[in-house]
């Protein structure tokens, strides 16, 4: 017997997304055919690793710099990676 393809069930939630039950019944269909395919449960534990790593999340960012002089600035809501900064120029003596 063929597995289940869950094609039907991503459909429907592609569709309406915030739709918990939806949810539910793809993730059923995923946990079954990863319990009958250990290649499948591989290859959906590699996916769910990089989209857990790439996740953003919700909400906003909201900063106020004032005053004075800032050398380096970073407004930022999600960063993947490392961020470097290179050494700023010598201001000039007076």
């Amino acid at each position: 017997m063929e597995p289940v393809s869950g094609r039907v069930e991503l459909a429907a939630l592609a569709q309406s997304p915030a739709d918990p039950d939806r949810a539910r019944a793809l993730a059923v269909i995923l946990t079954a055919r990863a319990q009958a395919d250990p290649d499948f449960a591989h290859a959906l534990a590699a996916w769910q690793r990089e989209a857990a790593a790439q996740q953003t999340g919700e909400g906003n960012v909201s900063s106020s710099i004032s005053g004075g002089h800032q050398d380096n600035v970073v407004v930022a809501r999600d960063i993947s990676g490392p961020m470097t900064f290179g050494t700023p120029p010598a201001r000039p003596t007076s």
